[in-house]
């Protein structure tokens, strides 16, 4: 084929000529050949990974990635702005704060005590009952005189007694902070800075009872003058007692 612009010859299937480039006339019928595609070069790795970072750390980003909408700052006129709602359990804690338990007066206090003082003295009078029945059984088979076994008695049965009340108040107390009859009139024996009395504190409030009841009953009467309702035993134990809310 002959180039019309300057008549160089050339072969047919090409679509321009080879000296200057003009376009050739082609046969009817026949296709022009496509166009190669060119594709844009990308970029380096280290630039590809630098515009993946900063993409990335957007705050549009940064909300897509979690699942978030888009900040609120940066979504302009598009919407209203909404106030993210805060947990409940979070502003649960934020407002709850520690009421205290009211202290117990001196009435209610002295009837606690008196359901317990009914419940031990049941239990000194049983003990008892199997003390003297024991000692005259063993009598029956001894030889000794009247006079050792009511003494045997006697001491057998105070003993026993001390120890049924030193268990009755230290377990009880030392368990659950109560005892049977404080229990009943929803009354707790704590320590002045609110933690539980434990077994061995609660030994030595029994004792403390005592002293209170050998001063004239003048350490049981401090719970209806005092402030903070204590007794002589509570002030010597360090404890105190409260009502429990019902």
């Amino acid at each position: 084929m002959r180039c019309p612009a300057c008549g160089y010859i050339t072969f047919e299937h090409l679509s321009t000529c080879k000296r200057c480039g003009k376009q050739l006339p082609q046969p009817p019928g026949r296709r022009p050949p496509p166009r190669p595609i060119v594709r844009p070069a990308e970029p380096p790795p280290l630039e590809r990974e630098t515009s993946r970072a900063t993409q990335a750390s957007t705050p549009v980003a940064e909300a897509a990635a979690v699942g978030l909408e888009e900040p609120a700052d940066l979504r302009g006129p598009r919407g209203p702005s909404v106030e993210i709602a805060r947990p409940l359990w979070d502003a649960a804690v934020q407002t709850a704060t520690p009421v205290p338990l009211p202290r117990a007066g001196f009435w209610i206090r002295a009837l606690a005590f008196l359901v317990d003082t009914m419940l031990v003295t049941l239990l000194a009078w049983i003990g008892s009952v199997l003390v003297e029945g024991s000692v005259s059984i063993g009598g029956i088979f001894s030889t000794a005189p009247e006079a050792a076994l009511e003494w045997l008695e006697t001491s057998a049965g105070t003993l026993l007694a001390f120890l049924i009340g030193a268990a009755y108040f230290t377990l009880s107390v030392g368990h659950s902070g109560q005892t049977p009859g404080k229990g009943l009139l929803r009354l707790k024996i704590i320590r002045t800075n609110g933690e539980v009395v434990g077994f061995g504190l609660a030994f030595v409030r029994w004792l403390a009872q005592g002293i209170s009841f050998l001063a004239l009953g003048i350490g049981f009467l401090m719970i209806g003058f005092t402030r903070n309702k204590q007794g002589l035993h509570d002030k010597i134990a360090g404890t105190r007692v409260v009502r429990l809310p019902r």
